[in-house]
Formats: structure tokens, C-alpha cells, sequence
């Protein structure tokens, strides 16, 4: 196997960067920072080039002399992201000397975004098209301020460039996209279908398993894997997935129980699977499973038979990364602070990380947190124990201007507060009626009095508070249509329905949440459709629609709301239903 590397950090000394010498995967993160006083000379003997893969993130901070990763870096194909720097899995901050960023083969960031920030001389930005290189992640949530102007940046690609739209907003204009004067941006013209990469000459496609892109057409060929690698009698191959047997590690490759052990990780196996199942390599035993105490080395994770305790001390959480130490934590010893501005599927990953977390022995604070639609993600908090208050309350709601609904049903109908009071205020789109039904559903301390201090004027005075049903009817599907109507809204100022707003997605299972994995940073996970409000409807009792290009035989779940003008206290929303496509 190709040698793998742990976090490597480069600082203070260029000679430093010989901890890379013939690492192929960085199964953590680089940084490379606080390099002063050298110069550009120092740096062009420089060149790693079987460097293909990072798994976490990539930092560079105040590297003096640095012009060009171009020749450093020329195969760095794949930066996964699987933990970041807030929020970020590159970053380029205050590098003073670098002219261009030249990672003139990265085609593949995961997870994460882009910052590049008060690089004074950095030129070429522009010419990368960033979406094709971070999927799933909004142009709006990468980070590029106050490096050079780009009105002073020369800015040339060679003629054979493949060229994208500009932006979202410019689709009729196309730039040619280079990462240097004499390197374009790969993969942009690649004719082998989506989520697929080309050889590297173009003279066919990788195989499915490849991700960054390839050599030839082998399994065996990929500069990365898209899912795990296996390594058998000295061939490495790009699998599905890892054979059984075998442990997967990092999400990236699979180890033999002799090989995780070495590496002082832990073995989990799911018993209702059995043998002909991998299992995972971990470095603790992740939520629902604990430490075999029958095994006397302890290096063996078991399900639990209920849940599995997990202590963590509080925390400030205003970033992925900081969502991320919390993983699998029950109890929360202190307060948990929520403090989350912007971010990418920001919903999920506070889902992912805070959602086993049953206890705060202290409070918690939601606060400037625009990115939250709602505080779904806490799926099973039972008890704040307001141990520790600020000015008397346990739980602080404030200033969420995007903040619409509060905690699932399960834990609003169950929540505990032993001692202190509720504070909301400033929570623009959340309607006191709600905030009323949580305060009447919670248990609350009876050993003092209740001063709840809920602001009837700065909460939910920018929603339509004052919500009507709509009778939503699913009345005939095909294969790949599904045809749709619903009563029309009666109000008094028709101006103030600009239109009606469809969602919908595939649900393999009747349990979905509308507020589920939606937050006001990324894309929507539902996908929508506008239905204007025109002068001919006025007349209608009901408004027809349509859905297309759906998937045969398939679930969906599907509701329909208005959108009002901002000024409004009126809106109607139909219930959650269901329907399935007919088979092809």
C-alpha cells in the first residue's frame, strides 16, 4: 500500500516540508503556516507530487515567499472534508506572497468550503469555477474577500480551456476556467456523465468506483476512491464497499482486524448482520455502542441494550468542526451554546452530532443563529437542569431571524426544566403561538415562580402567524408525473399572495419532518416549485398542477404553502401527504 500519512503541520521553517516526502493520502489534515523570511528560490525544488488525497481539511496561514502551489502539489486531486476548519476545507489567510493558488489537479472537495481571505497578491480565483469542484455546496457560502483586485490581475487561460457560465445569475456568459497562465481546470468537459471523471488523457472514462480522476480504466487506476480501498496481496483496487472480514476506516479504506489494532483503533461489528458484513476501525466507539468489558483489551465496541452514556463538558457551538466534538455525546455537563451564522447543510450536521444529546446540566443559549429553521435536530433532549443560569433563565432563545419552529413534538411533549425560565425574544419569523404551546407542553420548576419573558412584539412580527389549511389532493400519477390541486386561498388583498410554493421529495418511508434537514443557508434537500398568483386564478376554486421528472415506483411526500408579501400575518399551508408513481 502507498504510504498514508496522519496531520502533518509544516510551520516556521521551509525545510519542514520534508514531512511529505512520498505521502500519497493525508488521512487527516496539512497545514502550513508561519514560514517568515523565506524567499522564492527556497520553495522551487520543491515538489510532492504522489500527494493525491487529504481526507480533513487544507490550511495555509502566512507562508512568506510563496508564489505558486503549481509545482508543489500537482496531483492533489481529492480534499474530502470529513472534518473542517470552521466550516472551511481549504483555506488560503493573509498568505502575502502567493500570486496563484496553481492546484492545478484538484477536481474533488467533499465536504466543506472555500476561504480566501487578505491574500493581497492572489490573482486566478475568478477563473476557477468553485461549484464544480465543492458540490453541495452555494457559491454564497465559499469565503473570497480583500485579496488582489481583479481588475488588476492579468487573468489569461490558454485558448483549449473549457469554459462555464460566470454565475448562477449569468448563464449566458461563459469565461474560460484555468487554475494558472498554462493550466486549465480539469474535468470540466468531461463527456462521461455526471459524478463520473475522464482519463487523464482523455482517451476514456474511470471506472465507477474512481473519484479526481484516473489513469486508465482500471479499479485499480483511480487517483482516489469514491467509497473504500482495498488492498489484497499488494493490489490496490476502488471498491463499493469492503468485503467482509475486513474493517473500514475513515470511510476510505479497509483493514484486516490485525491492521486496526496495530493502529491502536477499535473493532465494531453489527451482530444482526454477521460475518459476510465488514465492520468499522474506529477511534471510539461511536453513539449506541460502548467498549466490550468482557474484552479484556477493551478495543471491541458492542450495541448497546438501551442507550450509551456519553459525558461531555459544554461548549460554544458556532461552527461544523465544533458540532463535531459533540458526536455522540448524551449528557452535556455545563451550558451548550448555539451561535451558528452560515454554513452548508448546517441542519444535518447539527442533526448528526447533537442529536443523541438527552441532557444540559446547565442551560442553553440559541442565539444570531440566521442559518436555523428550526431546532429539529435536537431529537431527543429530555432535561435542562439550569444548574447554572444567566439572569435567572435556562433556556435562551434570541435574535434567530430565520428561526421558524422549535423542538420535535417527542421533546417538546417530554422537556424538563428543573429550574429557571424561558427567554425569547427577536425571533422575527417565529410565531408567539408556537412559543406559547412549547411553554405550555414543558414541565417546569413549581419550587419558584414562572417569569417567562416571551416578547409578543419582536417574535413572529415578520411570518404569517395566522395560517389556513389547504385541502391538498393528489388525484392522478403516472410513471413520471403526479397531478396535483389544492383549494385557493380566499383573503381580502389578493396582492398580498405573490404565489404558491410546492415541495416535494422521495420518502421510502412515511416519517418525514418538514423542517427535517432544511436550514437557511444551503440548498433546500426538497425540491419546489413556484405557481404564480395571476389575475385568472381569482375565479378558480382550486389550482391545478403539475410534477415532472419523477422517478417511477417511487414514494414522495409532498406539501404545498404560501408566500406572502413580508408585511402579512395571513398564509395558509396544506398538511403532509403522500403518493406513489406508477411503475414504468
Amino acid at each position: 500500500m502507498c504510504p498514508v500519512c496522519k496531520n502533518i503541520d509544516i510551520r516556521n521553517k521551509v525545510e519542514n516540508f520534508d514531512k511529505l516526502e512520498n505521502c500519497t493520502v493525508i488521512e487527516g489534515s496539512l497545514s502550513i503556516l508561519l514560514i517568515e523570511g523565506a524567499n522564492e528560490e527556497q520553495y522551487r525544488q520543491l515538489s510532492f507530487p504522489n500527494l493525491v488525497e487529504i481526507t480533513d481539511y487544507l490550511l495555509l496561514y502566512r507562508v512568506y515567499g510563496l508564489k505558486t502551489l503549481s509545482n508543489i502539489f500537482p496531483n492533489l486531486s481529492v480534499i474530502r472534508g470529513q472534518r473542517l476548519f470552521f466550516n472551511f476545507a481549504f483555506v488560503a489567510f493573509e498568505m502575502m506572497d502567493l500570486e496563484e493558488l496553481g492546484l492545478i489537479g484538484l477536481t474533488v472537495i467533499e465536504r466543506g468550503a472555500v476561504r480566501l481571505e487578505k491574500n493581497p497578491m492572489l490573482c486566478y480565483i475568478d477563473t476557477i469555477d468553485w461549484t464544480r469542484i465543492a458540490k453541495g455546496v452555494d457559491r454564497k457560502d465559499h469565503f473570497i474577500k480583500d485579496n488582489k483586485k481583479t481588475a488588476e490581475c492579468v487573468d489569461m487561460c490558454p485558448a483549449y480551456c473549457a469554459a462555464t457560465p460566470k454565475s448562477e445569475f449569468e448563464n449566458h456568459r461563459e469565461i474560460k476556467r484555468c487554475w494558472t497562465y498554462n493550466h486549465c481546470q480539469k474535468n470540466l468537459d468531461c463527456f462521461c456523465g455526471k459524478d463520473r471523471f475522464c482519463i487523464h488523457n482523455r482517451t476514456g472514462c474511470c471506472s465507477e468506483n474512481c473519484l479526481g480522476g484516473c489513469s486508465g480504466e482500471s479499479s485499480m487506476d483511480c487517483d482516489a476512491c469514491k467509497n473504500v480501498i482495498f488492498t489484497d496481496q499488494r493490489e490496490s483496487r476502488c471498491r463499493n464497499s469492503c468485503p467482509g472480514g475486513t474493517y473500514m476506516y475513515k470511510n476510505r479504506r479497509c483493514l484486516l482486524e490485525k491492521e486496526c489494532l496495530d493502529l491502536k483503533l477499535k473493532l465494531l461489528n453489527d451482530p444482526a448482520l454477521g460475518n459476510d458484513y465488514p465492520g468499522l476501525c474506529v477511534a471510539e466507539c461511536p453513539a449506541g455502542f460502548t467498549r466490550d468489558s468482557m474484552d479484556n483489551t477493551l478495543n471491541r465496541c458492542i450495541k448497546c441494550k438501551d442507550t450509551c452514556p456519553k459525558e461531555c463538558s459544554g461548549k460554544k457551538v458556532d461552527s461544523v468542526q465544533a458540532a463535531q466534538d459533540l458526536s455522540g455525546c448524551t449528557k452535556i455537563y455545563g451550558a451548550l451554546e448555539i451561535r451558528i451564522m452560515k454554513g452548508s447543510n448546517i441542519q444535518q450536521e447539527l442533526e448528526t452530532n447533537l442529536g443523541q444529546i438527552t441532557e444540559i446540566n446547565e442551560y442553553l443559549w440559541i442565539h444570531n443563529s440566521h442559518a436555523l429553521l428550526s431546532l429539529n435536530f435536537f431529537k431527543k433532549l429530555r432535561v435542562i437542569g439550569g444548574e447554572s443560569l444567566v439572569n435567572g433563565y435556562a433556556l435562551l432563545v434570541n435574535d434567530n431571524e430565520k428561526l421558524q419552529t422549535l423542538f420535535p413534538k417527542d421533546v417538546e411533549n417530554n422537556l424538563t426544566i428543573k429550574s429557571g425560565n424561558l427567554t425569547f425574544h427577536y425571533n422575527r419569523k417565529l410565531c408567539v403561538r408556537l412559543i406559547n404551546t412549547f411553554e405550555k407542553n414543558i414541565k417546569m420548576s413549581k419550587t419558584a415562580p414562572i417569569l417567562n419573558d416571551i416578547s409578543n412584539s419582536t417574535n413572529g412580527d415578520q411570518a404569517p402567524c395566522h395560517v389556513s389549511t389547504l385541502n391538498l389532493t393528489v388525484f392522478q400519477v403516472t410513471g413520471h408525473v403526479a397531478f396535483l390541486k389544492w383549494d385557493r386561498y380566499k383573503m381580502g388583498d389578493t396582492r398580498a399572495l405573490i404565489s404558491y410554493v410546492i415541495k416535494y421529495k422521495e420518502a421510502p418511508f412515511q416519517n418525514v419532518s418538514i423542517f427535517e434537514g432544511r436550514d437557511a443557508c444551503s440548498d433546500d434537500i426538497w425540491k419546489t416549485r413556484d405557481i404564480l398568483n395571476k389575475n385568472t386564478m381569482k375565479n378558480s376554486k382550486t389550482i391545478p398542477a403539475l410534477l415532472v421528472q419523477l422517478r417511477p415506483w417511487t414514494q414522495y411526500a409532498v406539501f404545498v404553502q404560501t408566500y406572502m408579501t413580508s408585511s402579512t400575518q395571513y398564509g395558509a399551508m396544506s398538511k403532509l401527504i403522500y403518493f406513489r408513481t406508477a411503475a414504468s
